[in-house]
């Protein structure tokens, strides 16, 4: 799936909440900004 688009929900540390509208991206794919 290419381009799944998606908005950061929460930082804390290094953990990174991403939640994604219309469906995830395949597991090994990385985050871009």
């Amino acid at each position: 799936m290419a381009n799944a688009k998606g908005k950061v929900t929460q930082v804390i540390g290094a953990v990174v909440d991403v939640q994604f509208e219309d469906h995830l991206p395949e597991i090994l794919n990385a985050l871009e900004t």
